[in-house]
């Protein structure tokens, strides 16, 4: 069974999700263990409810709300980031 541990993302960061997708994560949400991310392949950004992470070192959400496909370049940049860091 894999334990998991609940934590704050940081923004700035990748992480690894277990489903095998990375997520660039843009910024801390409103609520606690909450964060808004990009997906860095296909552009899709959600935010995440509930992030914790994985005793194999990736992480997951418990439930999350979908916010749309986006050009991974431009949104970094509309969020401080440089387009080019991923």
């Amino acid at each position: 069974m894999i334990e998991r541990r609940y934590f704050q993302p940081k923004a700035g960061r990748k992480y690894l999700n277990r489903n095998g997708s990375t997520y660039f994560c843009l910024a801390k949400g409103k609520k606690d263990c909450s964060a808004m991310f990009i997906n860095v392949t296909s552009g899709f950004t959600l935010l995440a409810y509930g992030c914790h992470k994985n005793d194999d070192g990736t992480m997951e959400w418990d439930y999350s709300t979908e916010h749309g496909y986006h050009d991974i370049k431009s949104f970094l940049e509309g969020y401080g980031f440089d387009g080019d860091m991923i």
